[in-house]
């Protein structure tokens, strides 16, 4: 008889980083994303990482390149991203991504490239 199959059986791959260390690399870090949310503890920690995970991909998807194509990160782009995390932490039931889109372009069109 086969053995259960079990997600926690499943140890991570050792080259990705942890949630948490996703976010402490990424274009801004959890603490800086959770004070620009004003959140003071740590019973959304998981949520406000994953959505600075997302923002990042969709902030890199307008842009229509990675983020490690700048260095320095502009202030546009990090303002965006913080944008994005409050935009998504606040309206996660309700959120207009069209119109998030649309923002988004505007405020990144300066560093868009044109084609993919």
């Amino acid at each position: 008889m086969p053995k259960s199959f079990s997600l926690k059986r499943l140890k991570p791959l050792p080259w990705l980083p942890s949630r948490k260390e996703w976010c402490d690399v990424a274009a801004i870090t959890l603490v800086e994303a959770k004070t620009y949310l004003r959140i003071d503890n740590k019973v959304e920690d998981d949520l406000v990482t994953k959505l600075v995970g997302s923002a990042t991909a969709t902030v890199e998807n307008v842009l229509r390149q990675p983020l490690s194509t700048f260095d320095p990160l502009p202030d546009d782009i990090h303002t965006a991203i913080l944008y994005t995390v409050a935009y998504l932490y606040e309206y996660r039931e309700t959120a207009d991504f069209d119109a998030m889109i649309k923002f988004l372009r505007a405020i990144l069109a300066p560093y868009r490239k044109e084609e993919f």
